[in-house]
C-alpha cells in the first residue's frame, strides 16, 4: 500500500517542497581555486539544477591551508570536494560518506624544475616542495617509491604554478589537467612525476558529506548528488558555454583558453564508455584503504571495513517509513531516470564501437 500511494503522490510532495520557496541554503566547499575542474558543480548552480532540487547553494573556494574535510566537519559546509583522504579520515573515525566520485583517475603529479637537478623522484630529498597535508596520495607515491619525506622541505601550497616557475620551490604537487599548461608556454623546463607510475591509480575529485548528513537528511543527499551529476553531465557535453561562463563568473584570472585547455585534459579521466558519471565503487576504495594500510599511512586500529563510506541510497529506504518514502519519492524517481539514461547511452556507444569495421576499441587513461 505505502508503495502504490508513494508513486501516486510522491512527485506531488516534492515538487511543494521544491517550488513553494523555501529553498534549503547549503554550502559546498571545494578544494582548489576556482576553475574548469568544478565546472559541474557552477553549472548546476547556473542552470538552476540545484533550484530545481530545492536548494540554495553557496559555493566556496579554496583559500591557501584550506582542508575541505575538515570544514565540512566542523559544519562550515554541508557538501565538499576531496580526494582519496577521505578513506584515510574514515578509517580515522570522521564521519565522513562518498556521494560521487567525479575523477575516476586522478590527474594530481609532482612538477619538478629541470634546473634543480631532481632526475627522479627520489632526488627529492632536501629540495623544496609545496605540497598540502592532505594531499596523502602523494605521500603514498613517495612512499612507495622510497623517497624519505622527513627530508622534504616541505611548502605551504599557494594554488599557483608561479612558485614552481619563479623558483621559489623546486616542486609542487599540482593537476595534470591544468598546471601543465604555464610550464609548458615558457619552454618545458620541468619534469612530471605521476603516482599511477607506480600503481597509486586513485580516484580523484569525489563529492562527499557527512554521516549526520545522509542520516538526519537522506533526501537531500539524494538530491544534492543528483543536482549535481545533472550540472556535469551538461558541462561536459557544452565546455565551451561553460569555460566562458567559468571566466566570466568565477575566475575572471584565467583565460577562457586555459579552461578549455583545462576541460580537454579532464575528460579522459572524468568521462568513460565504461562507467557512468560520478561511478564510486566500494572494492575501489577498499583497494585505496588497502594501499595506504600496506605503507603504514592507515591507523593500526583501523578495521579495513570501509563500507559505511560509500553512500547507498537503498539502505535508507529499510530505515524510513511511509512519510520518509514519500518526502524523498520524486527525488528517487529522478535518480533512477537518469541512471536510465546513462544505461541507454552507454549501451548505444557500445552498439557503435561493435559496429566498427576496424573492430572493438577501448579506450584508457595513460
Amino acid at each position: 500500500m505505502c508503495v502504490i500511494l508513494f508513486l501516486a503522490v510522491a512527485p506531488t510532495v516534492w515538487a511543494a517542497e521544491t517550488f513553494s520557496g523555501n529553498a534549503t541554503p547549503v554550502r559546498l566547499q571545494l578544494k582548489w581555486r576556482h576553475q574548469f575542474q568544478f565546472a559541474g558543480f557552477y553549472t548546476a548552480l547556473e542552470k538552476g539544477y540545484y533550484r530545481e532540487a530545492g536548494f540554495d547553494v553557496v559555493i566556496i573556494p579554496a583559500t591557501p591551508g584550506t582542508d575541505p574535510v575538515e570544514i565540512v566537519l566542523k559544519g562550515g559546509a554541508e557538501f565538499g570536494v576531496a580526494s582519496s583522504e577521505l578513506v584515510l579520515r574514515y578509517a580515522k573515525g570522521d564521519p565522513v560518506v562518498v556521494l560521487a566520485s567525479i575523477f575516476q583517475h586522478s590527474p594530481l603529479a609532482l612538477f619538478v624544475r629541470r634546473d634543480a637537478g631532481i632526475e627522479t623522484v627520489r632526488d627529492l630529498a632536501g629540495h623544496k616542495v609545496a605540497l598540502a597535508p592532505w594531499e596523502t596520495e602523494i605521500f603514498a607515491y613517495l612512499q612507495r617509491e622510497q623517497v624519505p619525506v622527513d627530508r622534504l622541505q616541505l611548502v605551504q601550497h599557494d594554488y599557483s604554478v608561479d612558485t614552481l616557475v619563479q623558483g621559489r620551490v623546486d616542486a609542487l604537487a599540482g593537476y595534470e589537467t591544468d598546471e601543465t599548461l604555464l610550464p609548458a608556454a615558457i619552454g618545458g623546463q620541468y619534469r612530471q612525476f605521476t603516482p599511477r607510475s607506480s600503481g597509486v591509480d586513485f580516484y580523484g575529485d569525489t563529492l562527499f558529506t557527512t554521516r549526520a548528513m545522509v542520516t538526519e537528511h537522506p533526501e537531500w543527499a539524494q538530491a544534492f548528488r543528483a543536482a549535481s551529476l545533472r550540472g556535469w553531465e551538461y558541462a561536459l557535453a557544452h565546455q565551451e558555454e561553460i569555460a566562458a561562463l567559468i571566466h566570466a563568473k568565477y575566475a575572471a584570472d584565467l583565460p577562457v583558453e586555459k579552461l578549455r585547455f583545462e576541460a580537454e585534459r579532464m575528460m579522459p579521466l572524468v568521462a568513460s564508455d565504461l562507467v557512468e558519471l560520478g561511478h564510486t565503487h566500494v572494492a575501489r576504495w577498499q583497494h585505496i584503504f588497502d594501499v595506504y594500510r600496506e605503507l603504514g599511512l592507515v591507523p593500526n586500529s583501523a578495521d579495513g571495513n570501509i563500507r559505511g563510506l560509500i553512500y547507498d541510497p537503498r539502505r535508507r529506504l529499510t530505515s524510513v517509513g511511509c512519510c520518509g518514502c514519500l518526502q524523498s519519492g520524486a527525488v528517487i524517481l529522478a535518480e533512477v531516470a537518469w541512471i536510465a539514461r546513462r544505461f541507454y547511452q552507454l549501451n548505444s556507444r557500445l552498439r557503435q564501437q561493435l559496429g566498427r569495421t576496424s573492430g572493438y576499441r577501448t579506450s584508457y587513461v595513460r
